[in-house]
């Protein structure tokens, strides 16, 4: 397995320095690439390579909003009543764009696709042979598994909405040791929001900090910006002597999971207190990870 991940790493560092290198997949061993939302796997270094070039070559654009986006002043500012709207905008938006790489994760696992064929022979076999009704019942199963994943993350939104995003200045603000933070630029002479983060302290007798909602426009991803947000929260609770950090991001979040590390924050356990039907965690495939910077020795 070591042997094989070597072989790699030629193309991988590339892959690291656009930040989207995602680890490998196990048996057989495969390279993690994250693009426009989705896992893609490589089981060669010149399947990978070829990969690369697709993409240096057709996402020119993206560089070109990435050198603008560098370029844009941003301030980083605390909440005002009228970014509401732009804010549960982009909340919505980022949280559901990890429904694809989720599903994808879920429908990639081997129970998962043995299932799949099982459904598909079974209802080829009470078909009479029609394949139809074959895809019909593997068609009903894949339709399941999208589903747990959709929830899972459209589920978050919907009750994150109706509680804190909805009074964001009552649940942030309200508190000297909570906060919430916009980050604002000036495009086309107009301020719009790019990013935002929250830290709470939650009512567990410990004094620590809980990272909420961090979210960046992906105009703006790889410019810096979340590194400013998270550093912002990191201040903030430094000043207050909070003890530490936590963050809780899912097993699919793999980006999520490098960006924190990078800036401090280690893994630590699985936290089974998932805001979702335990079935449909099960067959989404999904956990909830737990991750802390310690500020306080």
């Amino acid at each position: 397995m070591i042997r094989q991940r070597r072989e790699f790493d030629g193309i991988k560092k590339f892959f690291i320095a656009m930040g989207t290198f995602c680890g490998f997949h196990h048996h057989p061993c495969k390279l993690r690439v994250l693009h426009s939302g989705k896992i893609q796997l490589f089981s060669s270094p010149q399947e990978a390579k070829d990969f690369y070039r697709d993409i240096s070559a057709s996402d020119q654009w993206d560089r070109t909003l990435l050198v603008k986006a560098t370029k844009v002043s941003i301030v980083i500012r605390k909440f005002q009543l009228s970014d509401h709207e732009a804010v549960t905008a982009i909340f919505r938006k980022g949280t559901q764009e990890h429904i694809i790489p989720s599903f994808t994760h879920a429908i990639s696992q081997p129970l998962h696709i043995t299932v799949t064929l099982c459904f598909f022979t079974v209802g080829y076999i009470l078909g009479g042979g029609s394949v139809v009704l074959a895809l019909l019942a593997g068609g009903f199963w894949i339709g399941l598994l999208y589903y747990c994943c959709y929830e899972f993350y459209a589920g978050n939104v919907r009750l994150k909405l109706n509680t804190d995003m909805q009074d964001i200045a009552g649940f942030y603000l309200s508190s000297p040791d909570n906060c919430f933070w916009v980050a604002e630029a000036e495009i086309n002479g107009r301020p719009q929001i790019m990013g935002m983060v929250g830290v709470e302290l939650p009512d567990s007798g410990q004094k620590y900090g809980e990272l909420f909602r961090m979210n960046v426009l992906s105009t703006f991803c790889c410019t810096g910006l979340g590194s400013r947000l998270c550093k912002t929260v990191i201040d903030f609770c430094k000043e207050r002597e909070f003890s530490k950090i936590v963050i809780h991001v899912t097993f699919t979040q793999t980006a999520a999971m490098a960006f924190y590390c990078r800036m401090g924050f280690t893994l630590l356990w699985t936290d089974e207190q998932a805001e979702a039907p335990w079935w449909g965690l099960r067959l989404a495939r999904n956990t909830m990870l737990r991750m802390e910077k310690i500020l306080q020795p």
